[in-house]
């Protein structure tokens, strides 16, 4: 299917050389994410709180009949591949930030296996096949990727797209039907991984359209119609556990506006730039670096020998548009997810490399200019890569760094980077914070109230506390977290010895939990420090 110059093969251990060498490279970038804790986005959902589910007998029947919060509260995400990954980390190592982290790297490292297989078999040479492979392996893009651990189900999804694609090209060269059965079920696990996987049929369509002169043999009455059971399967699964259907929640979260398309064109520019932004934001320079990315990428694809390779590339082109869409038309989240830029990543390094190649070609250069730039630019991406990767090391820096980078804050993303603080201890440096976003709030907000709150008791600022967890319970629509304020403020009016006081509160807080005044007391007696979080935590244990 492709003209090629292949490295003499003369052992299996130069068969299998370039895949180790990508092991060494993806572990000695990516091993120290093994001391990284959690950033509290969704890690604690799918390593703590849904803990208590992973050790029931029926738990591959659960995940496939439940939302990815196992119906806690709703959620449009139904991802039982992904819900998966995470019951076997459970089952091996139990609740282990450590351990999670570690999977990621492995399934960066399969991910990486499959791209250097795909490319090496159907695009290159190997050598370029190995560049190709090398420069995703280490590009800062892949970071979301590897160092958030939910961000391993975008590894998941290039892995069994990957597959799929292999498994489709295999039956259509050797008329296999064990092949087709296999592209099916690696088709299904990717819908099952991410919704975003729909495209993937329409992407085959367009490889086979873009390769049809070499393509022999095809089937397209039986394979659309095995794609489309295969698309009615998943999205009868998902609207049997979701309460909305498929396009009621698509219609719910659309919103093209300039921050969705600088979302949009940020995934281009971070990917031919080697950057790795944490935050979205809309400016003159992510819409001229995006626009330019993506004009440079149409031009590599366009840059062929003949017609023929220009539409092979085409297909390559045509996968980040593909997969980034759901960024074009939807809201913007409170950081950038990277994550979502790794397939398209995987593209646009293929297209960059048949673009140095080619370019190669045509001019005569000498092979060992092409290594020394492969060298320089992995060298430049590694180091890139290991600095920014840090940042995902705990909560704090994550959302520290969110916010170092967004030009407008949104104040959701302030209190997640101050309760973070709270977790790690850092209450004086969490109240200063709270107190500057305090004052720059037009109207008050209740997380804000009971966060200020919690840092208020938290640096023994009992009278402040008594007086903000008043008013904030005055305020009859403020209910998220009515019981931790109740107990900051009990608990502060019992250090300022306002005995009298505190039984009056402890009487209505028993009134709002039913419970009775005696028990709410040895609630209170057990608290002492804490976070609103922690207090919730140690009022949920005790019942």
């Amino acid at each position: 299917m492709k003209n090629k110059i292949d490295f003499p093969v003369n052992s299996h251990i130069i068969k299998f050389l370039p895949y180790f060498l990508l092991f060494i490279i993806i572990f000695t970038l990516y091993f120290k994410t093994t001391d990284y804790g959690l950033t509290n986005l969704d890690d604690n959902v799918f390593l703590e709180l849904n803990a208590q589910n992973y050790s029931s007998k029926n738990i591959i029947c659960e995940t496939f009949s439940n939302n990815v919060n196992f119906g806690r509260e709703y959620s449009f995400y139904y991802r039982p591949m992904l819900m998966l990954s995470f019951v076997i980390d459970n089952r091996l190592a139990g609740i282990s930030a450590s351990f999670a982290h570690f999977t990621n790297t492995i399934l960066h490292y399969l991910a990486v296996m499959c791209i250097f297989f795909f490319a090496k078999k159907y695009i290159f040479d190997s050598f370029a096949a190995f560049c190709a492979a090398a420069i995703f392996a280490v590009h800062p893009l892949t970071i979301q990727t590897v160092a958030w651990i939910p961000g391993r189900n975008d590894s998941l999804l290039l892995i069994f797209f990957l597959l799929s694609l292999i498994l489709f090209l295999k039956y259509l060269e050797n008329k296999n039907i064990l092949f087709l059965i296999l592209h099916i079920i690696a088709l299904l696990a990717a819908f099952f991984t991410k919704e975003s996987a729909i495209v993937i049929p329409f992407l085959l369509l367009f490889y086979w359209y873009a390769n049809k002169e070499e393509i022999k043999f095809f089937q397209p009455a039986l394979l659309c119609f095995l794609w489309a059971v295969a698309i009615a399967v998943f999205l009868f699964a998902r609207s049997s556990v979701l309460s909305n259907s498929a396009f009621s929640t698509v219609a719910s979260i659309i919103n093209f506006s300039k921050d969705s398309a600088a979302s949009f064109f940020d995934y281009y520019s971070a990917a031919l730039f080697f950057r790795s932004p944490m935050s979205n934001n809309s400016n003159f320079f992510i819409f001229a670096s995006g626009i330019s990315a993506f004009a440079a990428a149409a031009f590599f694809s366009f840059y062929a020998n003949n017609s023929v390779q220009r539409k092979k590339m085409l297909f390559y082109l045509i996968i980040p548009a593909a997969f980034l869409l759901p960024s074009f038309i939807s809201q913007c989240a409170l950081f950038f997810h990277g994550n979502r830029g790794y397939i398209p990543l995987m593209a646009i390094v293929i297209l960059g490399v048949y673009f140095c190649k080619t370019l190669s070609e045509k001019f005569h250069f000498h092979k060992k200019y092409l290594f020394i730039f492969f060298i320089l630019l992995f060298a430049f991406s590694f180091v890139k890569t290991s600095i920014k990767s840090c940042y995902f090391k705990t909560a704090a820096s994550c959302w520290g760094q969110v916010i170092r980078e967004k030009q407008n804050v949104q104040p959701e993303t302030y209190l997640l980077h101050i309760n973070a603080l709270i977790s790690e201890g850092s209450f004086e440096e969490a109240l200063q914070k709270l107190r500057f976003l305090d004052e720059h709030l037009t109207h008050p907000i209740p997380k804000a109230e009971s966060t200020i709150i919690s840092a208020l008791i938290l640096n023994d600022f009992y009278e402040e506390t008594v007086r903000r967890s008043e008013f904030y319970l005055s305020q009859e629509n403020w209910n998220s977290d009515r019981y931790s304020v109740y107990f900051c403020l009990i608990i502060s009016l019992k250090r300022l010895n306002e005995e009298e006081k505190a039984a009056f509160y402890t009487h209505e807080l028993s009134k709002e939990m039913n419970f009775s005044s005696e028990q709410t007391e040895s609630i209170i007696k057990h608290m002492g420090y804490f976070s609103h979080y922690t207090c919730c935590n140690c009022f949920l244990l005790w019942l």
